[in-house]
């Protein structure tokens, strides 16, 4: 009766730790899902305080910093931004538009679709006798 008793407790004791454990790890993942979508969230509060050139301006360097762990949101970002800045006539900020796509789909190892955003980023830095941005787009396009 003594070997019994003890192997029950030994066998609450083990589902009690098995029940605990996976209680922490479904609440941490939880709290990381929830943590990424808080993220973003207030990310979209920043972009929403702004208006015009400044918005769009801001979409655009947002997205630089996110795009290696929120590829997708990146990508409607700097789509939004780029509809923006050709709406409002913006050479500057549609070639910065063009160029952070060509980054978005470098990361995303689409490197001929990033070519064709970089060389439309690249034709309209020209244009505009952008110089610097015209350094950085070659660069990019060297290490793509």
């Amino acid at each position: 009766m003594g070997q019994t008793k003890t192997i029950m407790n030994k066998n609450i004791w083990i589902r009690f730790y098995f029940i605990l454990f996976h209680s922490l790890i479904i609440s941490s993942l939880a709290y990381g899902e929830i943590n990424e979508v808080s993220e973003i969230d207030s990310l979209y509060k920043i972009i929403n305080s702004k208006k015009g050139t400044d918005k769009i301006s801001t979409q655009l360097d947002i997205a630089l910093k996110i795009l290696v762990k929120h590829n997708e949101e990146a990508l409607r970002m700097t789509n939004s931004a780029k509809l923006a800045a050709k709406a409002s006539g913006n050479r500057n900020l549609e070639m910065r538009s063009y160029y952070t796509l060509g980054k978005i789909y470098t990361e995303s190892s689409k490197n001929e679709i990033s070519l064709a955003y970089l060389d439309t980023a690249l034709a309209i830095s020209g244009a505009i006798n952008d110089n610097w941005n015209k350094g950085e787009i070659l660069y990019q396009i060297g290490v793509n």
